[in-house]
């Protein structure tokens, strides 16, 4: 019989997975169109609920990630920041770095280090690209 932990672990990797995948779709037709407000309200609902998920059960450094994430992407949409130039790679590494995050609960491994990615996103939110 499972505990409760190992229920909810599961079910938090179930939508984990969910989110990640649409992330990776998402940002994919940002990309292509950065002009599309419905893919970066997703981006922005994902990061969020993933955020409030992660701390939720604990994982406090996929909450911490897809916090700045959540922020570069509210900048997006309130057009202080653009999807161009330096902001585009750091966004898909983040997303590629939570795709790790996620996977590595799911194995019981250790976190990958993120402080590189972490800086990078400060630096977004300060204005420095």
């Amino acid at each position: 019989m499972k505990s409760r932990e190992q229920e909810y672990r599961e079910i938090f990797m179930a939508e984990a997975l969910e989110y990640y995948d649409a992330m990776s779709r998402h940002i994919s037709e940002l990309e292509r169109n950065p002009a599309d407000e419905a893919a970066l309200n997703e981006l922005f609902r994902l990061m969020h609920n993933l955020k409030s998920n992660s701390r939720a059960m604990g994982y406090n450094a996929i909450g911490e990630v897809a916090h700045h994430m959540e922020t570069i992407f509210g900048l997006i949409r309130s057009k202080e920041k653009s999807f161009t130039g330096g902001v585009v790679p750091v966004l898909f590494r983040g997303v590629d770095t939570i795709g790790q995050m996620i996977r590595a609960v799911g194995e019981a491994a250790d976190m990958p280090d993120v402080s590189g990615l972490m800086d990078n996103l400060d630096r977004l939110v300060r204005g420095e690209e």
